[in-house]
């Protein structure tokens, strides 16, 4: 019902439609302009008339921006309604950058700055919400752009001193939504600059008002910076022992290609990534996991897209496209591989999954596959809990797709919630097991958990013989090992490389450290390593079709690789050879022989000699 009255009140209040872009600074309306102002010489007729069409846009802006609210994650309904209000607020910002003079003015409007600021941080979020349902991270690098004209131009400067704490609140929470957009593009110093001036914001805001939410901002930045500690898991130092940027997205120029062409070309289309570690470091309900295996189904932003906005952004009907030369400066005619739509679902109750993997599977179209990833808290056997037997009396049957004595927790509740139980305590209804999962299996599908109960999945069966891989970490990790295995502060081991595999090795042997030149190298040995693995993968002659299959989409290819260098990596590790619940594994499993190759362990051991 909400997205119909949506409907009915952007076309019931909206003017003819202007633009057929989204908002974009390149053209010279975004915050960085400063405009050249109005005419002051109007009447004061003309005055009035541009201040009640600045009015009326500004509640048709801030009507539809609230709307957006209640538009589904799912589906194509949402695009239309996000276009509208990406029109309105074109409009909105030109109009004021037209009639700044006469906005501001005192005797009229009083435009004041932080009210220009908010407008910009509107149209930020805007951006950043764009990318979340549509993955094309041009429209991440837009929403930065307007968010460090915002902090440039000092548009919230003097609320801190307007003895109103509601616009206090507004500044913080621009500078949060701020942090996670340069967290996601990886601008570690801007995050680092952020953080020491939200946190002077922070201290300055609790002094003056004593504010009831207090311990929430203080939590927040207890998370930032925990978040901060957790996302580096090697320190690259350069030679002025600065912290160089570096990207965990796929580099599409490096990545490993094939050598075999297959006729199918199955992309990965639609992912849908869980998170539902209780203690698990988070920021934004974002937990460290879901942000690293985000990274990982994203192609590297180039420098020129960081640096500027792209131009050749349409939006239309069918979706978002990019221009022919928007997102690689025009180096190529080859149009940049297109990122596949993810759900993000922090904590999410068992009937919030299986929605939205209906809605993506529902979504999937000929010859496209979906993921779906799981970092959750095991479910572990109660003392004494009966084993129900299936209606039927046929139990074994079940056995391997409903195991009532294990599962991956999905309980919503807080950690800090008194009430919530125990990942020990769940009730079988409160764990998702394969079972769940074989509807969704009738397309391909491709599924990574890491769990301490993923071995649930070891023996799911592929009943409609489509293209059919789960992932799968180890149940426990070593005692007293150099390891990020289960430590809440540093995420789990599994998925950092599935992420990272270079910081994950090093994580693993203990390298805390590695210079710039030293990182280099050992880069270009782990580029040797994946082309190797590639090439055994595709002619190893027993290997299951999932594999070659699904490895020819290039995310899914990587991981799979990153994945066959975890499996090395922890194997030839000493403290995780003496029990097999430490190694990883996977299903259909992986053949021994081609984790043994020669090739492999010769540039494995070149990889971990380079490091020392």
């Amino acid at each position: 019902g909400s997205v119909y009255s949506f409907a009915w009140q952007y076309t019931s209040c909206m003017s003819a439609p202007t633009s057929q872009h989204p908002p974009t600074s390149s053209s010279g309306s975004g915050p960085s302009s400063q405009g050249n102002g109005a005419n002051p010489a109007g009447t004061n007729a003309s005055h009035v008339e541009i201040v009640r069409q600045f009015e009326t846009l500004l509640k048709k802006s801030t009507r539809l921006f609230a709307g957006l609210r209640d538009l589904p994650q799912f589906g194509r309904q949402w695009q239309p309604f996000f276009q509208k209000t990406f029109e309105v607020y074109t409009r909105l910002w030109k109009y004021q950058q037209q009639h700044r003079l006469i906005l501001t003015d005192r005797t009229g409007y009083h435009l004041k700055r932080w009210e220009i600021g908010e407008v910009a941080s509107k149209i930020g979020q805007l951006y950043y919400h764009y990318y979340l349902r549509t993955a094309d991270t041009s429209y991440l690098a837009e929403a930065f752009i307007f968010y460090e004209a915002i902090r440039a131009r000092q548009y919230f400067r003097e609320v801190i001193e307007s003895k109103v704490p509601e616009l206090v609140v507004k500044h913080l929470r621009y500078y949060a939504r701020f942090i996670v957009v340069c967290l996601l593009l990886r601008r570690r110093r801007a995050v680092v600059e952020l953080q020491e001036e939200l946190q002077r914001l922070v201290d300055e805001y609790i002094r003056l008002y004593k504010p009831a939410d207090a311990q929430e901002w203080v939590l927040v930045m207890l998370e930032i910076s925990a978040f901060l500690t957790a996302d580096t898991p090697v320190l690259i130092l350069d030679t002025d022992y600065r912290i160089p940027p570096i990207s965990n997205r796929i580099d599409q120029a490096t990545i490993a290609s094939t050598p075999v062409v297959f006729e199918s070309g199955l992309v990965l289309q639609q992912a849908v990534l869980v998170g539902n570690h209780q203690h698990q470091v988070k920021f934004s309900e974002l937990t460290l996991d879901m942000f690293r295996i985000m990274l990982a189904l994203e192609m590297d932003i180039e420098a020129k897209e960081q640096a500027t906005s792209s131009s050749g952004l349409e939006v239309s009907m069918a979706g978002v496209t990019l221009d022919d030369s928007a997102g690689h400066g025009g180096t190529t005619g080859h149009a940049r591989k297109r990122n596949p739509n993810k759900y993000l679902l922090y904590r999410p109750t068992i009937s919030q999954i299986l929605t939205y993997m209906s809605n993506a599977f529902k979504e999937l179209q000929e010859n496209k596959a979906m993921l779906l990833y799981l970092s959750a808290d095991g479910a572990a056997p109660q003392a004494g809990a009966p084993t129900p037997t299936p209606a039927g009396g046929d139990r074994t049957r079940h056995e391997s797709l409903y195991m009532t004595q294990d599962g991956i927790c999905m309980t919503p509740q807080r950690p800090s919630d008194p009430r919530a139980r125990p990942a020990t305590a769940s009730a079988p209804s409160d764990r998702l097991y394969p079972g769940d999962l074989m509807p969704f299996t009738r397309k391909p599908l491709f599924i990574i958990v890491d769990s301490d109960s993923s071995n649930v999945f070891q023996n799911m069966s592929n009943l409609f013989q489509q293209p059919l891989l789960c992932l799968l970490s180890p149940v426990s990790s070593p005692k007293g090992g150099s390891t990020a295995g289960q430590a809440p502060n540093r995420g789990n081991i599994f998925t950092l490389f599935l992420h990272d595999p270079l910081g994950a090795f090093c994580t693993v042997v203990g390298v805390p450290t590695l210079t710039q030149q030293k990182y280099t190298e050992a880069c270009a040995v782990m580029s040797a390593f994946m082309q190797s693995a590639v090439r055994c993968l595709a002619s190893c002659p027993d290997i299951d079709s999932s594999y070659t299959t699904f490895s020819e989409d290039d995310f899914l290819r990587t991981i799979i690789l990153r994945f066959m260098f975890c499996c090395i990596a922890l194997s030839q590790h000493k403290k995780y050879t003496q029990d097999p619940s430490h190694l990883p594994s996977a299903n259909p499993p992986m053949p021994l022989h081609l984790l043994s190759n020669p090739a492999l362990l010769a540039a494995f051991i070149q990889l971990a000699n380079c490091i020392g």
